[in-house]
């Protein structure tokens, strides 16, 4: 009578492992009833080694001694993935916010936690909890990591200890901006846009893009031409996707309003021969995607190639570097443009004159391309980060409240915007009302500098009027289908 165990013996193909036997069991045969694995009996260990063959599946270890037999399942399959013992994430910014700095952690592992197609990876909660170390310093969490098996393939569990490093570096600001619009909607796969970064010469990325019908992948990718490893400032605010293409533009806006002044970012390593993925989006039928993006080659006398890509759903990014540029759509929405004259704007205020105030996205006077005769145009200012200073003044012995508003000149329009630090985003508005941004009251004999900095929204119309004064403006945007909202019905 052969007794069954229901504990198995787990192995992957061309794997190695040995069941300790008591000494009494001693003489004993084995063998793999299926020939899936290889048997060998060392009596000197008590041990029986099993080393499995190539192939995967079920089988059994049958054990004889001169008492009794045995049968052991064993299980041969692969692993629903590979869990890394440490990595490590070097990030900038001052400061650095807690909840920005989780998502960075979330993204590493989510690309180092190498998991097979259909399998899922469940990122635990760390221990310590998650918290910007000090600049200059390391903090080191670990996170508890699960793969899930199936039939086919063995769960998975581990632990990934992140080495949290936040770097001391400087910040920059691109002087120019790649504006990669053009084609608007995606409906072949290809090259996108190819930008060069060179060191000494950061480069801003505006990318918009809205999906077909056909659910592909958009990929934002760094290569290096160099037989040696390219070290790379980042700082990335990517949106969506998703089926509101308003809402994608204002969330990238958003976002890099906030990071990009305190230089919130990362620094990667580009190795040869390797893309480093910074955007890997599934689109599926009309959802947009947009990402903004600064880039600053650190390592001296270097070069990267910055790519932006729409693919097959299954297709390498490697691969896909190897495919045609996508031709325009004659909208001309691309190109290298000159963002340096257009950073800063400055007006003055003095209460009880004339409104200050200050209008961009003009179409007629867009930033100007680097190369002459290009014909793609930045009409909107897309990507422009800046930054417009009121000087002001109450002259009188009185205090006074003054408003902070903007006025839609080009139709409908979001806006985000960085009052004096504070983020305020408004509502959707359309009409050529002022409406309000933030109040401020005015001291007696006060001067005073408001520093506003924004950007213009995907997917909103532009100019827009920012301006200072004493009138009230509209408080809140209408409701988006109200007769003077966005979408009227």
């Amino acid at each position: 009578m052969i007794h069954a165990i229901a504990l198995a013996i787990a192995l992957n193909p061309g794997q190695q492992r040995s069941v300790r036997l008591l000494p009494s069991s001693f003489p004993v045969s084995a063998r793999s009833a299926h020939g899936l694995f290889a048997v060998r009996v060392n009596e000197v260990a008590h041990t029986i080694v099993l080393t499995a063959r190539g192939q995967t599946g079920n089988d059994t270890l049958e054990l004889r001694t001169a008492q009794r037999a045995f049968a052991l399942p064993v299980r041969i399959a692969l692993n629903a993935g590979t869990i890394p013992a440490r990595v490590t994430l070097r990030v900038t910014g001052d400061p650095v916010s807690v909840t920005w700095l989780m998502q960075r952690v979330h993204d590493l592992l989510a690309r180092v936690v190498l998991v097979a197609p259909g399998a899922e990876a469940n990122i635990g909660t760390a221990h310590p909890a998650v918290a910007p170390p000090p600049l200059g310093k390391t903090a080191t969490p670990v996170f508890p990591v699960r793969i899930g098996g199936d039939a086919q393939r063995f769960s998975v569990r581990g632990t990934t200890l992140v080495r949290i490093r936040h770097v001391d570096a400087p910040s920059f600001t691109p002087p120019l901006l790649a504006y990669d619009d053009d084609p608007e909607q995606l409906h072949a796969v290809g090259r996108v846009s190819d930008v060069t970064v060179r060191s000494g010469s950061p480069i801003r990325l505006y990318s918009y893009h809205q999906n077909g019908r056909t659910p592909r992948r958009f990929v934002v990718a760094l290569t290096s031409p160099s037989s040696r490893p390219v070290r790379v400032a980042l700082i990335a605010a990517p949106a969506g996707p998703s089926g509101d293409v308003m809402s994608v533009g204002h969330a990238t806006t958003r976002d890099f309003l906030t990071q990009q002044p305190i230089n919130e970012g990362v620094i990667v390593t580009v190795a040869p021969g390797i893309p480093y993925v910074v955007l890997d989006d599934t689109l599926g039928a009309r959802d947009a995607v947009a990402e903004t993006l600064d880039v600053r080659v650190l390592t001296s006398s270097s070069v990267i190639a910055l790519t932006t890509m729409a693919l097959p759903l299954a297709m390498n990014p490697l691969d896909g570097l190897q495919l045609a540029v996508l031709p325009g759509d004659g909208k001309a929405r691309r190109g290298v443009f000159s963002i340096e004259p257009f950073d800063t704007s400055h007006s003055s205020y003095t209460v009880g004159g004339a409104d200050a105030t200050v209008e961009y996205g003009m179409r007629n006077h867009p930033p100007p391309p680097t190369k002459p005769g290009e014909k793609g145009r930045d009409l909107g200012d897309y990507g422009v980060l800046r930054t417009i200073v009121f000087a002001v003044h109450n002259p009188s012995t009185q205090p006074r409240e003054i408003y902070l508003y903007e006025k839609p000149l080009g139709g409908i329009v979001r806006s985000s915007f960085l009052v004096d630090g504070t983020l305020v985003q408004l509502g959707c508005v359309r009409v050529p009302k002022e409406y309000l941004i933030t109040p401020f009251e005015l001291a007696p004999r006060m001067q005073y500098r408001v520093v506003v900095k924004t950007m213009t929204d995907g997917g909103s119309n532009y100019p827009l009027l920012i301006g200072l004064g004493t009138t009230i403006p509209v408080v809140h945007a209408p409701p988006i289908r109200a007769k003077d909202g966005c979408f009227p019905q």
